[in-house]
């Protein structure tokens, strides 16, 4: 289970299990439909065996691949699909949509990690299928490239401390009595703007609007 504010997952078993996992599910006979989050890196590293199961075994399940160009938890090293070697040399790189294709995925998605319509859409729309399913969401790891903008700030007028804006799990929001904050070393700005999506009152805006 994934901790607050996220609560995404229901099962996390150990690296790149996730796609055999939800496989196994379906098979086993579990009426909702199934679906697996992985990394780019992992996916590299132990998803394609078991993204090739599912498809030759007729899978309905909808596989997410985290697409950030590095291995983000074990020190942001290179990875096939990166084009970066082990030893941060230029290497070939491989392009996981061409590849989930290759494998025989009909319905291969690649949108930006930070078009929250895009990817709410792009699920429900794969979900609902009776065939498997690749969404690639490509967004830069912020610790990896350490993007940088002018920071958002919260309009306290606007701002009717809901918290909505906490479930996105920005390390950049909190709470400063009851309105929400955003911390401004922290904020990679407009290059990001989940929280401007999230926000129903449009409370959060670019320094000086």
């Amino acid at each position: 289970m994934v901790y607050s504010p996220l609560f995404a997952i229901d099962s996390c078993v150990c690296m790149g299990a996730s796609i055999t996992l939800a496989h196994g599910l379906e098979k086993a006979g579990v009426a909702e439909k199934t679906v697996s989050v992985l990394g780019d890196s992992t996916f590299m590293h132990t998803g394609i065996p078991g993204l090739v199961n599912m498809v030759y075994n007729r899978s309905h399940s909808t596989v997410i691949i985290l697409d950030n160009q590095t291995t983000a938890m074990t020190g942001h090293q290179g990875h096939p699909a990166a084009g970066r070697s082990a030893r941060n040399e230029e290497a070939p790189k491989v392009d996981i949509a061409q590849l989930a294709r290759g494998i025989g995925v009909k319905d291969v998605n690649v949108i930006s990690a930070f078009n929250l319509k895009e990817i709410e859409e792009t699920i429900q729309r794969c979900t609902a299928n009776d065939e498997p399913s690749v969404i690639v969401v490509q967004g830069p790891c912020s610790l990896y490239e350490r993007i940088s903008g002018t920071a958002l700030r919260v309009n306290e007028e606007r701002c009717n401390g809901c918290k909505l804006c906490l479930d996105i799990g920005c390390p950049a929001i909190t709470f400063d009595g009851d309105k929400a904050y955003i911390v401004p070393p922290m904020c990679v700005g407009e290059s990001c703007s989940l929280c401007v999506q999230v926000c129903a009152r449009k409370a959060i805006e670019k320094a000086g609007d």
